[in-house]
């Protein structure tokens, strides 16, 4: 498993996040190879957490 460009944009109270996701698995014998780009958006609270408001994430084709 592997995080890869990891980009915060912090406005005030809000923050953007973006990263790659990649990891590589074996299931029977089948070796694997997954890439996800996320995107994630945070609010900091009152008593200064920072809570996940949204998240998207899709899945880049198969290097060639």
């Amino acid at each position: 498993l592997k995080y890869s460009d990891i980009k915060v944009q912090v406005n005030g109270n809000l923050a953007v996040a973006r990263h790659i996701w990649e990891s590589e698995s074996e299931l029977d014998g089948k070796q694997s190879q997954t890439r996800v780009g996320v995107f994630q958006v945070w609010q900091k609270q009152a008593d200064g957490k920072w809570k996940i408001y949204g998240r998207q994430a899709h899945i880049f084709p198969p290097k060639t």
